[in-house]
């Protein structure tokens, strides 16, 4: 009986087989699991897309490639209707804020370049802003110190031009000395330097001469004569003349060329007697007065062997409109009547006027390889700009040998000192001034996208050359490969200026060539869509994603 109830217990019973590990949680458990799971990822994604979203936003923001474009037709009629009415010689210009690094990096920041984009051994300003600068007192072993100190007082004050047309300069020397080869094609590129120089003088035309703001400036130019192994004061003197030309052509008032030795003076003042026929400046009250003024003879190392003539130049400016140089030097360098006034040392209001009075209300600082480029029509708005008080700093536009600048010279197929015209780099487009602009293109600067500018050293434009000499022993590499991180900059040239090929600036910022269809209205002022006006549309979308595939296209075509 008892094993009847046994067994019928033990038969009812139905036992799981055994299964090692197996999880004990309930299907309402794990379905709580998967239910925060999936919405824990889905607020981590959210949150990604939104910080991906702000910052696409903001570089949009902070990068003028989204859109500097011509503005619509309509634009003349807008203006009009509110009002604003522009002369024939009057054209509205718009600005870059310059500062440091750190800001152009912060979208909130306004400022959308920095201080080496700004820098070009270049600036205009007011007598007071720059007598704000007082380490000009002081030694310093770089010339650039000469820039970047007074836009460090300055701050946010600073800034550049949108349209690179309205306000830039072309850097000349480091154009001559890479084609300084030493082989028998120097000679012939050195002499074509000289022509090209030469022309450029022949060809300027002077601007409105009702201006008065650049009346009233005096130009400080740091002489620092060139060294090369061929006609190296002819090169010299050419480049001076041209830069001298740039400014007389603007209507500059004085000019002071401040160079450390007596002896120097005679190139310069022969420089002088070439600018003086070229613009009829002998008459008893010439438009542009030119004057050669010794700089402090001061060293900045302890052997007595180097100088900053920069800085010494600025420093005995400096001493002369605060009164502390002699009767001599304050006429060589200020010219004209000067009155000397008494302003005290606690009246804060005047704490940066300067004790000796003269006409010149403006100061502009350059070197005698730099020549200015400013579009006539836009020199009204500069000049309104710098009685508000602003620095104006110019593009630098960075010249780069090239075949088309050197034709029948039997040099321009030389891959290992010019860039050959053919292939991706043939075309060059000349801009002028007249009828086109050539718009920034923000902060986003395409040589960088695969290598820093410490990679390439101070001179990225010339990092191709160095490829093909010293990277290339069996001579199979192209000169497309070489110069890959040039592929995005549009080849440039200057109809109004040089006329020599440039790839962008210095700072490796870019510009976009625009069809200014509206001349008088400024082609960089507002952000439209119309891509159809830039001369070359398909640049308008170069993205890091781009210039990395064009350049993996180069290697692989390299590697056939």
């Amino acid at each position: 009986m008892m094993i009847a109830k046994h067994k019928k217990y033990s038969t009812s019973r139905r036992l799981a087989p055994f299964q090692p590990n197996r999880p004990t949680h309930t299907p309402l458990a794990l379905g709580a699991i998967v239910f925060f799971a999936i919405g824990a990822y889905l607020i981590i994604a959210i949150k990604i897309h939104n910080e991906a979203s702000d910052h696409l936003e903001n570089l949009s923001i902070k990068n003028k490639s989204h859109g500097y474009l011509p503005p619509p037709h309509h634009r003349v009629e807008q203006l009009l209707a509110n009002g604003h009415y522009l002369d024939k010689d009057e054209r509205p210009v718009s600005y870059i804020t310059v500062g440091q690094s750190f800001q152009v990096e912060d979208p909130k920041h306004p400022a959308t370049a920095s201080w080496n984009d700004a820098f070009s051994a270049t600036w205009w300003t007011s007598v007071s802003n720059f007598l704000k600068v007082e380490k000009f007192e002081s030694a310093s072993q770089t010339p650039e110190d000469g820039v970047f100190e007074l836009l460090r007082v300055n701050g946010k004050n600073t800034v550049m031009t949108t349209d690179w047309l309205d306000f830039s300069v072309e850097h000349m020397s480091k154009w001559w000395k890479a084609l300084d080869f030493p082989h028998v094609h120097s000679q012939q590129a050195v002499n074509k330097v000289i022509d090209t120089l030469t022309n450029y003088v022949t060809s300027r035309k002077m601007m409105n001469a009702q201006i008065k703001v650049p009346q009233e400036t005096l130009v400080v130019v740091a002489y620092m004569p060139s060294k090369t192994s061929y006609k190296s004061e002819e090169i010299t003197k050419w480049s001076l003349v041209a830069t001298l030309s740039s400014f007389i052509a603007v209507g500059m008032g004085r000019i002071i060329v401040s160079g450390r030795l007596p002896e120097e003076k005679e190139l310069i003042v022969d420089a002088f007697d070439i600018v003086k026929e070229q613009f009829q400046l002998n008459s008893p009250t010439p438009r542009t007065e030119l004057s050669f003024c010794l700089a402090m003879d001061e060293a900045y190392n302890d052997a007595g062997t180097r100088f900053n003539i920069p800085m010494s130049a600025l420093k005995k400016l400096r001493h002369v409109l605060l009164g502390d140089a002699s009767e001599g030097d304050i006429q060589c360098w200020l010219g004209g009547e000067t009155t000397t006034t008494s302003i005290k040392k606690e009246d804060t209001v005047k704490k940066f006027e300067p004790i000796v009075q003269s006409k010149w209300k403006y100061i502009a600082l350059t070197e005698p390889d730099t020549l200015l480029t400013i579009r006539p029509s836009s020199l009204e708005a500069l000049g309104k700009k710098l009685k508000e008080g602003y620095v104006l700093a110019p593009h630098r536009l960075q010249p780069i040998p090239h075949g088309s600048d050197f034709k029948g010279l039997g040099i321009e197929e030389d891959k290992y000192h010019l860039i050959p015209a053919a292939g991706y780099f043939e075309h060059v487009h000349a801009i002028s001034s007249n009828e086109m602009s050539c718009c920034d293109a923000g902060p986003f600067k395409p040589v960088f996208v695969e290598k820093t500018i410490h990679d390439f050293g101070t001179q990225w434009w010339m990092q191709g050359f160095w490829e093909i000499t010293k990277n290339n022993p069996n001579e199979t590499m192209s000169v497309e490969y070489a110069h890959k991180h040039l592929l995005p900059y549009p080849l440039i040239r200057l109809v109004d200026g040089t006329a020599v090929t440039f790839c962008g600036a210095n700072s490796g910022r870019m510009c976009r060539p625009v069809v200014d269809r509206e001349f008088f209205y400024g082609a960089c002022l507002e952000s439209v869509t119309d891509e159809a006006a830039y001369v070359f549309p398909e640049q308008n979308s170069y993205t890091r994603a781009r210039v990395s595939s064009l350049s993996a296209c180069i290697l692989k075509k390299d590697s056939k």
